[in-house]
């Protein structure tokens, strides 16, 4: 059965995988970014986490609203719980040097593999995704794990103005 979903998941998939998987790869290392850069990642993850519910759960208001609170509730902890304190804005080269992590790989691989699943059930159990419950918590899953890199570039622009 994992050979026949293999062989039947479209090439881009995979392009998109390695590329998730390169990106995430970056994040591990120590890096110094400009401020339009650092920005980049948490609104591609935001595009991907919104564009694997609405894809998947339809343009629904309800399934919007989940997700967007999602995002809310995820990017506020998230500012809570995130120390830029290793982070540093560098004003010659008016770049951020932020600090390796895994977390941003673990967060990249959780919406894209939550995304794979789904796709890979609506094709095997659709029937699955008439369960109200789950589909409003898979809704709200794809935003938690996006707003956690809004809530990170946050904290590392606070580090310009000093907060």
């Amino acid at each position: 059965m994992i050979f026949e979903i293999l062989t039947h998941t479209p090439l881009w998939v995979y392009g998109l995988f390695v590329g998730l998987i390169f990106v995430g790869w970056q994040q591990t290392h120590d890096r110094f970014v400009k401020q339009p850069t650092l920005l980049i990642l948490p609104l591609g993850m935001l595009a991907l986490s919104y564009f694997g519910a609405t894809s998947s759960f339809g343009y629904s208001l309800t399934i919007m609203l989940l997700w967007l609170v999602g995002v809310l509730i995820s990017t506020l902890i998230g500012l809570f719980l995130f120390s830029a304190s290793s982070a540093s804005y560098q004003v010659q080269s008016a770049s951020f040097k932020v600090p390796g992590s895994w977390w941003p790989m673990i967060f990249i691989m959780a919406i894209f593999f939550t995304k794979y699943a789904v796709g890979v059930l609506t094709s095997i159990q659709p029937e699955l995704f008439t369960n109200t419950a789950l589909v409003l918590s898979l809704a709200a899953f794809y935003g938690i794990l996006s707003g956690t890199f809004i809530a990170r570039a946050i904290t590392v622009l606070k580090v310009k103005s000093g907060y």
